[in-house]
């Protein structure tokens, strides 16, 4: 089946690197917020755990791009069904690398107010 010229403009667009990247991180953030990880008050306050996250999510990012400059076949017709296939490819591997830091982030017992002791003594959060 032949591309209809809207069709193909529509998925040039929408690969734009800049605006995959900027589609990316608003869903991550997303699935964040619903999962309860980080709240919309953390995000306006720019927490210590938001900065991390922003962190992570710009290792991420990056990584994916300079694997872009690799892999990705610039002769490939795509479709906008396939940009967004790529993106939330994207936005699991995120995802899941966040969840995977987490989960061997060693916590320290009891923790009762992290951040706010991390806040106080001006540490930074590690990443792993």
């Amino acid at each position: 089946m032949k591309q209809q010229p809207f069709e193909y403009r529509l998925a040039n667009s929408l690969n734009n690197p800049t605006c995959k990247r900027k589609q990316i991180k608003k869903s991550v953030l997303q699935h964040c917020v619903n999962a309860g990880f980080i709240r919309e008050v953390e995000k306006d306050n720019e927490s210590l755990r938001y900065k991390w996250l922003m962190e992570v999510l710009d290792i991420n990012l990056t990584s994916l791009s300079l694997l872009d400059q690799i892999t990705v076949d610039s002769n490939y017709s795509l479709t906008p069904a396939d940009v967004q296939t790529e993106i939330d490819a994207k936005v699991s591997a995120v995802v899941k690398n966040i969840v995977k830091r987490l989960m061997e982030t060693a916590v320290a017992y009891p923790c009762l107010n992290c951040e706010s002791i991390a806040r106080d003594s001006q540490q930074k959060p590690e990443l792993k």
